[in-house]
């Protein structure tokens, strides 16, 4: 799988040097079309909204088909290999070189979809409780959907005086009684509480092991619990508390 490896970055290297090279080229030829006068623009086009095009060069193009040929391949080979993160990444090389390149889109999000199905795991949120472990490490990268059933209910309580009482700031940055998430990632400064809500589907930049909860600041005189379904990419591990 090296030489697949080496080969694919040779002709991804080759291709995308061409590619700058002519839009380079363009460029340049542009800019030297406005030496002598007012460059002409589209209808609805401006000096800033407009990007070098690449010219209608055949040599170009055979180079773009050979390595989306090539790439095709071993993209393919890594498929049959099992390594879905090396087809991935080779698709992923494929379109941001030729956008519109169908086989490599269509490859690419039955990929995708094959990794939100990856994994299930079935849970239950009590509202009374904080920060309670799901059992799973999301994956960086690597996709992740959370549905709930349910309800629960949210109870806020003070004694009051006829003016009544703001919301506390500690209660403005989600909605009141919404599921809320946290990754723990082992480093402090990259942690912070997401609301999920009734589903959410993201794909987390680090890895880290996932808590739920309520959103409240006093979960103690709540009362219920929802049920949660997470499908995707993860790891199973054994719960612990935060």
């Amino acid at each position: 799988m090296n030489f697949l490896r080496n080969r694919f970055f040779a002709f991804a290297f080759l291709a995308t040097l061409v590619a700058l090279t002519v839009a380079a080229d363009a460029q340049t030829n542009r800019r030297r079309s406005t030496q002598n006068g007012k460059e002409n623009l589209g209808p609805n086009e401006t000096k800033q909204q407009r990007l070098p095009e690449l010219p209608n060069d055949p040599k170009l193009f055979k180079i773009h088909k050979a390595f989306s040929d090539e790439a095709m391949k071993i993209a393919k080979a890594y498929e049959r290999d099992r390594d879905f993160d090396a087809a991935l990444a080779v698709y992923g090389q494929v379109l941001k070189l030729i956008p519109e390149h169908a086989s490599a889109k269509q490859k690419l999000d039955a990929l995708l979809a094959r990794q939100k199905d990856a994994d299930r795991q079935i849970l239950k949120v009590d509202a009374t409780k904080a920060w309670q472990p799901t059992g799973i490490r999301v994956i960086a990268n690597k996709p992740i959907v959370i549905e709930t059933r349910g309800k629960w209910t949210f109870t806020l309580k003070a004694e009051l005086t006829p003016d009544g009482m703001a919301i506390p700031e500690k209660l403005k940055e989600f909605k009141l009684g919404c599921l809320v998430g946290f990754i723990d990632t082992g480093i402090a400064d990259q942690e912070k509480a997401f609301i999920v809500g009734a589903k959410k589907e993201f794909i987390p930049k680090r890895s880290g092991v996932l808590f739920l909860q309520m959103y409240d600041t006093d979960l103690s005189d709540n009362e219920g619990e929802i049920d949660v379904a997470i499908t995707g990419t993860f790891e199973r591990i054994n719960p612990r508390k935060r």
